[in-house]
C-alpha cells in the first residue's frame, strides 16, 4: 500500500476573477445590436381564469411599436416536452403565450415590439387582457391530481427479532424561493436573413439543447441556430431549462427578420420567472435500543407550478433516490408525487431535491438519538454502510462504490 501523503494534490486555478471583478464581464444585457428592436411582455395579473380576449389596437397605435403577438399568430407552440426521468400520469402541454385559459399570475399573454424599450414597455400597459377570474388550485391541495409518482420499497429482515425502542417523526416543509442570478433572464436575437441564420445570446446552462428547443420553434434546422452563452452570473440549475420567453423573443425575430433584445426587470422575475424548491415531506425512523435503524418511511410531495420545464421532475426524483443516504436500514419505504398548481413553474436548484432528502434524513436522525439516548455521531456512526458492503445496491436501483477515486491512480 502506497503512502497516502504521495498521492497527487489537485490545484483548480480559477481564470474569470480579475475579469469579472474589474468590470469586463459580458453578460446577456451588454449586447446591443445594430437596428435592434425591443421587447416587452404582457402578463396575466390572475394566477387562474378563462381568458375571454385580448384589445391590441390602442396600444398597436403607439409611434414606435412594431407588431404585437398574441398565442392566435404564435399559433400551436409549446414549450418543449419533460426529461422523462419519471413517466408523468398524463401526456400534458404548454402553450408559449397564453391561449383559453390563465393558469399562472405573470404568464405572458403577449409579446410587444417596438424601436424602444420605453415604448415597448409603455405599449404593453396598454394592451388590455379581459379575463374571468377563478378559484386557483394552490401548491399541495388535495384537489391536485399527481401529475408525476415514484415509489420505493423494500422489505428486510429484521435481525434476531429486533424490535424498535423509538418511532420518530418529522414533518418538513421546503417553502419557495426565487433563483436569482447576478443578472435577470435576457435574450438577443440577431437575424442575419441573407444567410438565413439566426445567433441568439442567451445565460444558459444547456445551450446545445436550447438551440434545438429554439431551432424547432422558429422552424429552421439546427444548423442554422447559434447559441451563445455569455456570462451567466450564477445559474445553480435554475437557466437549465428554457422558458418560454427564450423561445418567443427568437421566433418573433425570425418573423419580422429583425434583431430583437428583451432584459427582465428584476421585478418581472419575482412574478414571472420559475422558482425552486417547494415541498412538503413526512418521515419515520424506527430505531433499536442499540441504535440500529430498522425501518424508514418517507411520504414526499412536491411542487410543479403552472407548467412544467424540462427538468421539472428531477427534485421529486432525486429526493426519492436519495434517501437513506449512506445509512443501512433494513425496511424502505418511500412515496413520492408531484402535481401541477396554478403558480410559477419549479425548475430544479441547487441540488434539486438531495437537500431536501438530506435533511429529512438528519433531523430524523437527531431526534432518534435523543430518544435512544445515544450521541448522534455515534448513532451516524454505527449505521452507515460498511466498505465491505461496497458497491452497495440502493433501493432506488442506484449504486454506491467506495468513491475513493484516488485510489484507482496507484
Amino acid at each position: 500500500m502506497s503512502d497516502s501523503s504521495a498521492r497527487p494534490t489537485f490545484i483548480a486555478l480559477r481564470r474569470e476573477d480579475t475579469r469579472l471583478l474589474t468590470g469586463r464581464g459580458r453578460f446577456t444585457a451588454d449586447l446591443r445590436p445594430d437596428n435592434a428592436a425591443r421587447v416587452a411582455f404582457v402578463r396575466s395579473q390572475h394566477a387562474c381564469g378563462r381568458l375571454i380576449g385580448i384589445e391590441t389596437r390602442e396600444a398597436s397605435s403607439l409611434p414606435g411599436v412594431i407588431a404585437i403577438f398574441t398565442a392566435h399568430d404564435v399559433g400551436p407552440l409549446s414549450v418543449p416536452p419533460v426529461n422523462p426521468l419519471l413517466p408523468l400520469e398524463r401526456p400534458q402541454s404548454f402553450d408559449l403565450l397564453a391561449r383559453d385559459t390563465i393558469t399562472w399570475s405573470g404568464q405572458p399573454v403577449a409579446i410587444v415590439i417596438a424601436e424602444s424599450a420605453a415604448v415597448a414597455r409603455a405599449a404593453a400597459d396598454q394592451v388590455m387582457v379581459e379575463v374571468e377570474p377563478a378559484v386557483p388550485a394552490v401548491d399541495f391541495s388535495a384537489v391536485n391530481a399527481p401529475m408525476v409518482r415514484v415509489r420505493h420499497h423494500r422489505d428486510g429482515d429484521t435481525p434476531g427479532g429486533s424490535v424498535p425502542a423509538a418511532q420518530v417523526t418529522v414533518a418538513l416543509e421546503s417553502p419557495r424561493l426565487v433563483a436569482m442570478a447576478l443578472e435577470p433572464r435576457a435574450i438577443v436575437a440577431e437575424v442575419d436573413a441573407a444567410a438565413s441564420t439566426l445567433t441568439v445570446w442567451l445565460a444558459s446552462q444547456a445551450p446545445s439543447r436550447a438551440r434545438d428547443d429554439i431551432a424547432h420553434a422558429v422552424g429552421l434546422p439546427a444548423e442554422q441556430v447559434r447559441v451563445i452563452t455569455p456570462d451567466v452570473g450564477g445559474a445553480f440549475g435554475a437557466r437549465a431549462s428554457v422558458v418560454p420567453e427564450d423561445l418567443l423573443v427568437p421566433w418573433a425575430a425570425w418573423r419580422l427578420r429583425r434583431s430583437l433584445r428583451w432584459v427582465a426587470s428584476r421585478s418581472e422575475e419575482f412574478v414571472a420567472g420559475m422558482h425552486g424548491r417547494g415541498s412538503q415531506m413526512r418521515g419515520q425512523l424506527d430505531v433499536t435500543a442499540q441504535g440500529q435503524f430498522l425501518a424508514l418511511r418517507a411520504q414526499l410531495r412536491f411542487a410543479l407550478g403552472a407548467w412544467m420545464p424540462f427538468s421539472s421532475v428531477v427534485p421529486l426524483r432525486n429526493a426519492a433516490r436519495i434517501l437513506p443516504g449512506p445509512y443501512a436500514v433494513q425496511t424502505l419505504a418511500i412515496d413520492g408525487e408531484a402535481a401541477l398548481s396554478n403558480a410559477a413553474a419549479v425548475n430544479i436548484y441547487r441540488g434539486a431535491g438531495r437537500p431536501e432528502a438530506v435533511l429529512l434524513a438528519e433531523v430524523l436522525i437527531e431526534r432518534a438519538a435523543r430518544a435512544v439516548g445515544i450521541d448522534p455521531v455515534e448513532l451516524r456512526r454505527r449505521n452507515l454502510i460498511t466498505a465491505s458492503a461496497l458497491p452497495y445496491r440502493t433501493p432506488s436501483g442506484e449504486t454506491l462504490d467506495t468513491g475513493d477515486y484516488l485510489a484507482l491512480l496507484e
